[in-house]
């Protein structure tokens, strides 16, 4: 990389970035385009106490010039989602009043506006914090990002998959749906262009987060294909275009927005880019050329006692949603690794890891109740495959919409599902798995419930729920239902019942921080709550929705938990376009 005249500025000082942007970038850009531009890399530091959340949304956003991130974050003294609010020329970052419980943050156009997806549907909140505004009573798509389409419309990717104009006055209109045919789950939308009505969008496929990408009109809904590789977000900014791969790298080449075309060989500007699981790149672009990720950091697979002793079970792979077997000798789970992601079970005893989903897009697995298979989420259909992966797969439902297979009943007849509603929400369902297998809802309201699970005697289903407005937990009669009783105590998540069913475990608040709660309860006639005690402290484990990231052993002894260690900094580029003009061009010569 060619140095400036005050040398090598790809590692700058905080202090250092506020000179280039304050001053130096903007005397640079004043003297014209020819004036070469200093490309800079520095690190943001993120209290430990506003870590920023690692569930499956898209966490980050970047001002219009490049000057305030937007992130969600653990919500500082209470469960729950929180938005955080970071300028350059700040040491520190402070939650936006009113951004309690939102996910997908995006700048309007002139930068005075976050809109947002929070519970209940789509609102916009002033930068500086205030009362939410309703948009639309709808969800996004759980893993689509969405973008302002000028500053009195947004594109969002509905329920169904297809793309959608919300404006703000809550008006709805379809832009274009999936194709079915190619394998589409979704269209997901990433940026807009200066024109104001050429979108380019990710239809993805497999896991619901990659897939080729696309020019489609707001409008007319005309597709023109951009790309065709297994690609995970892309980005715009002055003339470049900047993508995600699923290894975690990001390219970037020079882009012509009025023949659609991608110019030159593409190069590569970063590696080890945090993708959530099964969720978006963590980046956010700006248009002045600078754009913000959070770093890949390598997962633990732990085992943690009650009082809080820690074993590590698997080092330094990206893993997800841990599942003991009934017999508590071996854990199915699934982590991504070159851009694949699948299902493997672990023998407790040996160490040893033995794959079991062979498609390069397996996920979520729970243990059929007699510990010989496992099912597991796969390009939108659920399957089902032996434990020690010898057979074939066995297709056991398939649909267009995620759904996960959160428990089954008791025998195994039932499993308990969680499909995306019409609305975008997360509802619970069941799916009988005999001849007839056709999901029915068990829950379907315009919030989100999640994370239903079953007591081992099949008679009480808890589960939680943004009804009030945060996540709380609760649990019901199954399988009549009935009133409901709310267990967690100042918001709850992630229920999992203990193996003799007097406990039940749930992520909720101790200290101030997000905490394991051990609710002792009673199931006779009727239900009830004993005690809740706060048994170790969460704060470097990853969450997850809409299931559990966390199981207890059969013997009630040991938690099998993901632990990341805390996502404590942002990598802030400055000039990225600078960076790829310069390498294109050394490349064409």
């Amino acid at each position: 990389m060619p140095r400036g005249p005050w040398g090598d500025w790809r590692h700058l000082t905080v202090a250092g970035l506020l000179l280039a942007v304050g001053g130096l970038g903007g005397w640079l850009v004043g003297r014209g385009r020819e004036a070469e531009r200093v490309v800079a890399r520095f690190r943001i530091p993120v209290d430990a106490n506003r870590n920023i959340t690692g569930a499956p949304v898209n966490t980050l956003a970047l001002s219009p010039d490049g000057r305030t991130i937007v992130y969600v974050g653990r919500k500082a003294g209470g469960p729950g989602l929180q938005l955080y609010l970071r300028r350059l020329e700040e040491l520190d970052a402070h939650p936006i009043p009113g951004g309690e419980g939102a996910s997908y943050p995006m700048f309007s156009p002139d930068g005075s506006r976050i809109a947002f997806f929070g519970p209940g549907g789509l609102f916009t909140l002033p930068l500086a914090g205030g009362t939410p505004t309703p948009v639309a009573n709808m969800q996004a798509q759980a893993l689509a990002q969405s973008v302002w389409l000028g500053n009195q419309t947004l594109v969002a990717t509905a329920a169904d998959g297809g793309l959608v104009r919300v404006g703000l006055d809550g008006s709805v209109v379809r832009i274009a749906t999936p194709d079915t045919l190619r394998g589409e789950l979704y269209l997901g939308v990433n940026a807009v262009l200066p024109d104001l009505r050429t979108l380019l969008v990710i239809a993805a496929v497999g896991t619901g987060v990659n897939g080729s990408v696309y020019a489609i009109d707001a409008f007319s809904g005309e597709r023109t294909p951009l790309l065709e590789d297994q690609t995970n977000a892309i980005w715009y900014s002055d003339g470049y275009v900047l993508w995600a791969l699923p290894t975690g790298a990001l390219l970037g080449a020079p882009f012509d927005a009025k023949r659609l075309e991608i110019r030159g060989t593409p190069v590569t500007l970063a590696e080890g880019v945090r993708t959530a699981v099964g969720g978006p790149a963590q980046v956010a672009v700006s248009g002045t050329g600078s754009m913000v990720y959070i770093p890949e950091q390598p997962f633990n697979l732990m085992q943690v006692y009650r009082d809080g002793r820690r074993q590590i079970l698997a080092e330094g792979r990206r893993f997800h949603s841990p599942r003991f077997s009934p017999d508590g000798r071996r854990l199915a789970v699934d982590f991504t690794q070159q851009g694949s992601r699948d299902v493997w079970v672990l023998d407790l005893r040996q160490r040893t890891l033995s794959r079991v989903s062979f498609e390069d897009d397996g996920h979520d697995p729970v243990w059929f109740p007699d510990g010989r298979s496992i099912a597991y989420v796969h390009r939108g259909g659920i399957f089902r495959r032996r434990a020690d992966g010898s057979g074939a797969a066995d297709s056991v439902y398939v649909t267009t919409l995620l759904t996960s297979v959160l428990d089954f009943t008791p025998e195994g007849a039932t499993a308990i599902t969680s499909p995306t509603g019409t609305n975008g929400s997360f509802d619970l369902g069941l799916l009988p798995l005999g001849a007839e297998r056709v999901q029915r809802p068990l829950f379907a309201t315009p919030f989100n419930e999640q994370y239903g699970v079953l007591s081992p005697d099949g008679r009480w289903l808890a589960y939680g729920s943004d009804e009030t407005g945060r996540d709380e937990v609760y649990v019901r009669p199954f399988p009549e239902g009935g009133a409901k009783t709310l267990v967690s105590q100042d918001g709850g998540t992630e229920p999992v019942w203990g193996p003799d069913g007097r406990e039940l475990f749930y992520v909720g608040q101790g200290l101030g921080v997000p905490y394991l709660i051990a609710a002792r309860v009673t199931t006779g006639a009727e239900f009830g709550v004993t005690s809740r005690t706060p048994l170790f402290d969460l704060s470097e484990f990853e969450p997850a929705s809409p299931h559990a990231n966390y199981d207890i052993s059969p013997d009630g002894t040991t938690f099998a938990l993901v632990h990341q260690g805390a996502l404590s900094e942002l990598v802030f580029v400055l000039n990225w376009t600078e960076e790829v003009r310069r390498l294109s061009a050394g490349k064409a010569r």
